[in-house]
């Protein structure tokens, strides 16, 4: 179900005042920042989510506020962040193996003895 709040868009409605309109965007927009039943699209329509969908968004916005205050107190633990993920059911990537080392050189020296 889209909402819109731009009358324009929705012309059977155009009989309701500057007021109402003023008022249900109020009213999305709070809900689309308190909540993640509902969304606002670019388009400026807002989206109401339910079921799997609303649910695996709610799991994916809680785990991205735990990364993005783990970024911010710039301590990123790896175990915390797998933990997180597990909390809010997403799947937990599997644990690098201890002496992996990344394919790309670290610097250009490196690049060119190798």
């Amino acid at each position: 179900m889209c909402i819109s709040t731009a009358p324009r868009r929705l012309r059977y409605w155009s009989a309701i005042s500057a007021s109402v309109w003023t008022r249900l965007k109020h009213c999305c927009n709070g809900m689309a920042k308190e909540t993640t039943a509902v969304r606002r699209v670019p388009s400026g329509l807002y989206l109401y989510t339910h079921g799997p969908i609303g649910e695996e968004l709610t799991a994916l916005h809680g785990f991205a506020q735990e990364v993005l205050a783990a970024l911010a107190s710039d301590c990123v633990d790896v175990a915390e962040l797998r933990a997180a993920a597990g909390r809010y059911g997403l799947p937990v990537p599997h644990q690098a193996a201890p002496n992996a080392t990344s394919a790309a050189p670290k610097n250009m020296d490196q690049a060119s003895t190798t």
